[in-house]
């Protein structure tokens, strides 16, 4: 098979800007939702900085997909997205992280730091770590809950009640096909079983978002990932596997990054985001509680995004998550470190008194503090 490394290039290319471009807001700091600093120094940066920074980005993808050498533009356009994510780490999507690794282990073969045989593994073990630990994370008492249901419940108005009760309990179908297909990339007998699968499981999440009209900006990796996935069975594995892993440092980096690092989220080490806990449920929403003087303070465009808690209080709630996507067309970050921060933008409403925020995170509501 004919090296597609430039397909792979481009294809990485457009869907990072496509993902952009449906969730601009997300970019510019001229947006009302508040940007989340990774550090404190960085909460006085001007917009027209970041803008700056963005139009570099979005001047080097462009340039990317037109001008061959990408020696200069590569490393230009991840330096651009890893300081947008230091002024506001809700940038730091899985999508984008994706397209961004995707990038970085191509441009390790074009400045020859590393073969094109162990490019080829260094997608592999990426693509698969992204099947492998995104299904294990949905093996949880949240996927069904807070995802697997709010997500087939219109097919109840079209399904007999025992047809509906049989797609229901399906949901552990979909963790265990994702993480076949991540142990299929790896296993010749499977790979033509593997690429068809990939189709149907993409083409099926596609058409659930575009029917509940939600994050668009992660539509791109899903076609991505079929896309590398056929090309990875296309590909066959060049020599053992640990005997390269050994020789290449680059190859030790990526295991340690896509599946030593990923394997300690679920003793509660490593990042969501790094560890592809997509779609898991686990993080089902964030509000700030409101007396009724701090809803009264609030400008409309809030008071929106808030339910009244009964009919017997006046207290509220106002969903962060709601409100992020009405502005951003994305949902937040939702480490603790990073919601603490909005504790900042809701006091100017809360007239001295304390802020509350809590998180929906594994079926319980927990106060953030």
């Amino acid at each position: 098979m004919k090296s597609p490394l430039t397909f792979i290039h481009k294809t990485s290319i457009i869907g990072f800007l496509l993902s952009m471009l449906v969730c601009f807001p997300l970019w510019h700091g001229f947006r009302e939702f508040p940007c989340i600093p990774v550090f404190d120094i960085f909460e006085n940066v001007l917009p027209i900085i970041g803008s700056i920074v963005l139009g570099v980005l979005l001047l080097s993808l462009v340039a990317s997909l037109f001008i061959k050498n990408q020696k200069v533009f590569t490393p230009i356009i991840l330096l651009s997205y890893f300081v947008l994510i230091l002024f506001d780490v809700n940038r730091f999507r899985p999508e984008f992280y994706f397209f961004a690794l995707v990038l970085l282990i191509v441009y390790l073969s074009e400045t020859k730091k590393v073969n094109e045989a162990d490019m080829f593994l260094m997608l592999r073990i990426l693509v698969s770590a992204v099947y492998i630990f995104a299904g294990l994370n949905k093996l949880s008492d949240s996927f069904l809950p807070n995802l697997y249901e709010p997500i087939i419940r219109p097919l109840q108005q079209v399904l007999s009640k025992p047809f509906y009760k049989l797609f229901m309990s399906m949901s552990i179908l979909v963790p265990l096909v994702e993480v076949f297909l991540g142990i299929g990339l790896w296993v010749p007998k499977l790979k033509n079983l593997t690429w068809k699968i990939s189709i149907a499981l993409h083409a099926a999440v596609l058409i659930l978002l575009i029917t509940h009209n939600f994050n668009y900006s992660v539509y791109a990796w899903n076609i991505a990932m079929v896309l590398l996935s056929y090309i990875l069975c296309k590909k066959s594995i060049e020599g053992k596997v640990m005997d390269r892993v050994k020789q290449s440092t680059y190859l030790k980096i990526a295991v340690f990054q896509l599946v030593l690092i990923p394997s300690t989220h679920f003793v509660g080490l490593a990042d969501s985001k790094v560890s592809f806990d997509v779609y898991s449920g686990k993080y089902a929403y964030t509000y700030v509680y409101l007396n009724p003087r701090m809803y009264t303070l609030l400008p409309e465009h809030l008071q929106k995004c808030s339910v009244r808690l009964d009919a017997e209080h006046d207290d509220y709630k106002l969903f962060i998550d709601i409100w992020a996507e009405r502005e951003m067309k994305a949902s937040i970050y939702h480490e603790d470190w990073a919601l603490v921060k909005y504790k900042k933008y809701f006091e100017k409403y809360s007239e001295s008194q304390p802020v509350k925020i809590v998180a929906l995170k594994n079926n319980k509501e927990e106060l953030i503090e």
